[in-house]
């Protein structure tokens, strides 16, 4: 649904825009020179205020600037089509025959602002070891894990997904392309449908959201131990894994571009494999024990416009196996128990390690002596935690390192039993 602004308003928008794309400059015939760009604060200051939820709105679909970024990022789509000239001066944008009649582009941008959001599919894929755990337990159509995210693979023909055309010697030429230019055909992917704006340079908070969402869904089924972070090597170093936009526009969807995760999240994906103690399941039984739970990680995030904490939990997680520096997982693992078990109030009395070991031993200890272990650990965790933060703590011990892996451990559990609680009572 269209934004619908006020007449008034896009009338003003569309003055502010008109003064300040005649001192916009471009160069090499086909990039922004960012460095000369005006002030375009006016643009956003001139928006509702920022605690309307029409801004919010806005934000959630652009970024904290929505105007500005919704009006850079356009005219750089735009003029990335254009031919590249290395010796190009740089120049004014109007100079630009298409951007010559400055109130008529004006009128175009603040009308294309104003038919936000637009609507794209952001294909993940599973890799092959993963693949391997969730695909034999999907129906042939795929699972819809939520309205808006689902586990499908794409059909030889592409499906919903407009195939690339391909190239003479096109095995060569996969094997080195430096990027993926759409879906390949049989390959399982978690497809998030998005809304906003995501521009073809850079990134906006729409594809900020799918990159979360899929991290998110990769640390939940860590959590349900469905998959673990496992250790192959790969000739050639990391590999690079993309979220792959396709617009919807058109049936079918075109595809817009790739764009790379970090290669630490690319390598924590790539390294996704069954759990070791999974793997021991019967065949079959372990078909129907992953669609139920496949199931319950949809149902619950189903959930994340009610209440995030879960999913941001489990982002937290999966990324403490994704960072490559030791102290900084154990941080990013300690704050995935934060987001669940943390209480400002509470902790400011008590003290947040303290409330966090006490709430950890009791959700997740289901004896006294479990509850005493998981206490006496925590504390010792949270005083290495409390180094790393607070001191500058600059190696960690192999007792430290032993703790890591309790610490992730905790994090599963909590995150299982917040899940079924949470599915036991959705309204909380």
């Amino acid at each position: 649904m269209a934004l619908n602004l006020h007449p008034n308003l896009k009338a003003r928008l569309r003055d502010l825009l008109a003064v300040a794309l005649s001192k916009i400059y471009i160069t090499n015939n086909s990039y922004l020179d960012f460095k000369s760009l005006p002030d375009l604060v006016p643009l956003d200051a001139a928006l509702p205020d920022e605690k309307t939820a029409l801004h919010q709105k806005l934000i959630s679909y652009v970024g904290n600037v929505p105007l500005r970024d919704f009006i850079t990022g356009v005219l750089s789509d735009e003029l990335h089509e254009r031919e590249f000239q290395s010796e190009d001066a740089r120049r004014s944008l109007t100079d630009l025959p298409e951007y010559a009649d400055v109130p008529a582009v004006a009128t175009r941008l603040v009308d294309a602002f104003d038919g936000l959001p637009r609507i794209y599919s952001v294909l993940v894929s599973i890799p092959h070891n993963a693949t391997s755990v969730l695909g034999p337990a999907l129906p042939p159509t795929g699972l819809e894990l939520t309205s808006q995210v689902r586990l499908t693979t794409v059909p030889e023909e592409g499906g919903p997904y407009q195939l690339q055309p391909k190239e003479e010697g096109g095995l060569l030429l996969g094997a080195f392309a430096r990027k993926p230019v759409g879906a390949t055909p049989g390959t399982l992917y978690l497809v998030i449908t998005c809304e906003g704006y995501i521009p073809r340079v850079g990134s906006s908070a729409a594809l900020d959201s799918a990159s979360f969402i899929a991290r998110a869904f990769f640390g939940l089924c860590i959590a349900q131990r469905l998959l673990a972070r496992g250790y192959s090597f790969r000739m050639g170093g990391p590999h690079h894994r993309y979220l792959l936009v396709y617009k919807q526009t058109a049936a079918p969807y075109p595809f817009q571009d790739s764009y790379e995760f970090p290669l630490d999240v690319s390598d924590a994906i790539d390294r996704l494999t069954i759990d070791t103690g999974f793997a021991k399941v019967e065949t079959e039984r372990r078909k129907r024990i992953v669609l139920k739970e496949l199931t319950d990680i949809g149902a619950s995030m189903a959930l994340h416009s009610e209440d995030d904490r879960l999913l941001r939990a489990a982002q937290w997680l999966f990324d403490s196996y994704a960072d490559t520096n030791p102290l900084l997982t154990f941080v990013q693992a300690m704050i995935s128990l934060e987001i669940l078990l943390g209480d400002k109030a509470i902790s400011d009395l008590v003290g947040l390690g303290e409330l966090l070991g006490n709430r950890c031993a009791f959700l997740v200890g289901k004896t006294r002596k479990q509850r005493d272990e998981i206490l006496a650990d925590f504390r010792r965790i949270y005083d290495t935690r409390s180094k790393i933060v607070h001191q500058g703590h600059n190696r960690l011990s192999p007792k430290e390192e032993d703790d890591l892996w309790t610490l992730r451990w905790l994090c599963s559990r909590v995150i299982q039993e917040e899940m079924r609680l949470l599915l036991a009572d959705p309204a909380g």
